[in-house]
């Protein structure tokens, strides 16, 4: 027998005893050599071998994620748990069949999850870019790039569960996949979701670069901020220069971009005795969701009582995902409640569209708990996130293996804020 035959079966049957393997899929085997891991390819696919020894980490996983072409797996698990945790809407941005004007929503504000055609499909203003999905292995639903250059943002139109309640909305939560370039020296905010009109009241969410340091590198971070001037039907008023005028924050992103998932609640706290909002931002590589809280350092911020987020539904009120439009008017969104903190919307202006790639925005008007965003606290794989992609799955499967309470311990989103 040839030596370097006999050296082959030699290894080969030692690393039969030093690795196995998870989850392997049928097709051709060739074997990917590291210094601490396998990869075993197959048909496309790629899974993972380990020495026993060994602990799987999110970076090893990762590094086998990374780089590979997705099978098309049309995998819409994520999806179907958006439409399946009763949403006023969710909005997908593939385009409508019937018209390409418009792009595919679905829910309760629909009528349910299962009708075809929504009176409330996502009207496209200008020319933003279909692209992929940004959840991986979901070869249905699709994302858009929103810009200055092609003018793109999304109007949905107003609706009773959305914008034009007469009562406004104690409850919200909005969570949604988006996609940033790298640091471009650009500060002026840019708009991922809008509602509202920036003289009365609304909610905007939005991402704007700046510096950290003192001034000696660029940086940039997603705000949320709420506001409701007018006062009216009950409600408090707030998102003024005495009242929540700064709003949140979540925790800086990376200088070079990348794909983020993040949902923000306003919600009536259940003491009874004050209203809040906060938010939770995950990114490819950090272990856990982290808490949005305010720039000073509190998890939240706080609002008097019988503080809402007003009727917004009228002409200028809808809400917008991308950038806002153009228009002969003052203002739309603001930034913060001082005076200076209002979106100046003039005829030829940027209308600061986000330059950014969004995904599977969903709406509602329920605070979404921990359990359902990411805790799971009875060991099985339950909150939305975890079933975002297969990185996530694996993450959420290995803390659902750790107790209920060492999770909670190092669990920054664990229990009711």
């Amino acid at each position: 027998m040839p030596a370097m035959a006999f050296l082959a079966i030699l290894f080969t049957a030692a690393v039969a005893h030093t690795v196995h393997e998870k989850d392997a899929p049928r097709g051709d085997v060739f074997v990917e050599m590291g210094a601490a891991d396998m990869a075993v390819h197959r048909s496309g696919q790629s899974t993972m071998m380990r020495r026993e020894s060994d602990v799987i980490s999110l970076a090893d996983i990762k590094k086998h994620d990374a780089g590979r072409q997705l099978p098309l797996t049309n995998n819409t698990a994520y999806h179907q748990a958006l439409l399946d945790s009763n949403p006023a809407i969710v909005c997908t941005f593939e385009r409508d069949e019937s018209t390409d004007s418009h792009v595919v929503c679905k829910g309760e504000a629909c009528g349910g999850s299962v009708y075809d055609r929504c009176d409330l499909n996502g009207e496209i203003s200008g020319t933003p870019e279909q692209l992929d999905g940004l959840v991986p292995e979901n070869t249905e639903q699709r994302s858009m790039y929103f810009d200055a250059d092609n003018e793109g943002f999304i109007t949905i139109p107003d609706h009773q569960l959305l914008t034009s309640s007469s009562t406004g909305f104690p409850n919200r939560t909005v969570s949604f996949f988006f996609n940033l370039p790298e640091l471009t020296g650009n500060h002026d905010p840019k708009i991922l979701y809008c509602q509202g009109d920036a003289a009365l009241g609304g909610l905007s969410i939005y991402y704007k670069e700046t510096t950290c340091d003192g001034g000696s590198r660029p940086c940039q971070f997603v705000h949320m901020f709420a506001w409701d001037h007018e006062n009216q039907d009950g409600n408090s008023e707030f998102g003024t220069e005495y009242v929540g005028t700064q709003g949140i924050r979540c925790p800086e992103l990376n200088e070079a971009g990348g794909t983020y998932w993040v949902a923000f609640n306003f919600r009536q706290r259940h003491d009874g005795h004050h209203v809040v909002y906060d938010g939770r931002i995950w990114k490819h590589g950090w272990m856990d969701a982290k808490h949005c809280g305010t720039a000073d350092g509190h998890d939240n911020v706080t609002l008097p009582n019988n503080a809402k987020i007003p009727r917004t539904g009228h002409e200028l009120g809808e809400i917008k995902l991308g950038g806002i439009g153009n228009a002969d008017r003052a203002a739309s969104c603001r930034v913060d409640g001082t005076s200076t903190g209002t979106l100046n919307v003039a005829q030829g202006s940027s209308g600061y569209h986000c330059n950014c790639t969004m995904d599977e925005v969903a709406i509602y008007n329920r605070p979404l708990s921990d359990a359902e965003l990411w805790k799971t606290p009875t060991g099985t794989i339950t909150g939305q996130l975890c079933h975002a992609d297969s990185l996530m799955h694996q993450v959420c499967a290995d803390r659902a293996h750790t107790a209920a309470a060492n999770a909670a311990a190092v669990n920054p989103l664990a229990g009711n804020r």
